[in-house]
């Protein structure tokens, strides 16, 4: 039987926060699901780590070799997972609490893609609420807060690898803004989000430039007064909270 989730995560010298996403795992109340740890060839000992939770994940998976970046190691989560719904998580995230997993299966029936909120100091604190076509131009919904039913790459493909930082926004706009992919907010924080990771470093110029033709060619509509909508955006978020 397959398992009702495939949770995703790619490591990479992981082994000072690692324990604290997989006993988040560990903790969850709701266990029909599958672990794919995708490493790039850590050194630190990550994976003689991981290897301890093999009797406390008995559906872990491991697979260690050279890649791409992170999206390219989340495609190969892709392609392995067997489960239904699909979750991608950074090795130095953890679940809010042991009900996230279970709380979450209650809304997945009748959507594609379920989206929560996760608890980030530098998102300001609980980051999330109900996006809009608009909104999501300006702000992007962070991947640890995001259930995927598989089928869903089917459609918009896999994360393009073109985008080094960007490519989960990137794939935010192909799944949001497509009016026959069922979507969903479940206001309730679902992952304590790691503070200082990848993308909080880096930003993506690629994804920038592109940004405003991707928009258009997925809606027909092009954004105006960006700078009063970005600012609109940021207040709505903070009074939010």
């Amino acid at each position: 039987m397959n398992p009702y989730y495939s949770i995703i995560i790619p490591t990479y010298n992981s082994s000072a926060f690692i324990d604290r996403c997989l006993n988040s795992i560990c903790k969850q109340t709701f266990n029909n699901y599958e672990v794919i740890i995708l490493d790039g060839l850590s050194n630190d000992g990550t994976l003689q780590l991981i290897e301890t939770y093999s009797n406390k994940l008995p559906s872990l998976k491991i697979r260690s070799e050279k890649d791409n970046g992170i999206y390219d190691a989340m495609n190969k989560g892709i392609s392995m997972a067997q489960g239904q719904w699909l979750y991608f998580m950074g090795s130095d995230d953890a679940f809010f609490d042991g009900n996230v997993l279970a709380t979450i299966s209650s809304a997945l029936s009748e959507n594609d893609v379920v989206y929560a909120k996760v608890n980030s100091k530098s998102l300001g604190g609980n980051y999330g609420s109900e996006f809009s076509p608009k909104k999501i131009y300006f702000r992007n919904i962070a991947h640890q807060g995001i259930f995927f039913r598989k089928n869903v790459f089917s459609i918009t493909g896999l994360f393009d690898l073109k985008y080094k930082v960007w490519a989960d926004w990137d794939h935010n706009f192909k799944w949001f803004l497509n009016p026959a992919i069922k979507k969903k907010f479940i206001n309730i924080p679902v992952a304590n989000y790691a503070d200082g990771g990848f993308s909080d470093k880096r930003k993506d110029l690629t994804f920038e430039i592109d940004k405003e033709e991707k928009y258009f060619q997925l809606t027909g509509k092009k954004i105006r007064f960006k700078i009063l909508y970005r600012v609109y955006y940021i207040l709505s978020d903070l009074i939010s909270k």
